[in-house]
């Protein structure tokens, strides 16, 4: 993959992180996506449901 195609694919994510936008998370993310925490972690689309719809979180990339 080239970089600029994976920049492209982070920043998608991360906008759609941001805006809580489910469907399009989904969509950028592989089925067994691993989140990880500090109580742990697990795997899957269930988890990233879970986690997007508490976590409250802002993304920003930094450089």
């Amino acid at each position: 993959m080239q970089p600029v195609a994976s920049l492209a694919i982070v920043q998608a994510w991360q906008e759609a992180a941001n805006s809580q936008n489910i469907d399009r998370l989904l969509e950028l993310s592989d089925p067994n996506i691993e989140v990880v925490g500090p109580r742990g972690s697990g795997f899957g689309y269930q988890l990233l449901r879970d986690w997007i719809a508490r976590a409250g979180l802002t993304l920003e990339t930094l450089r």
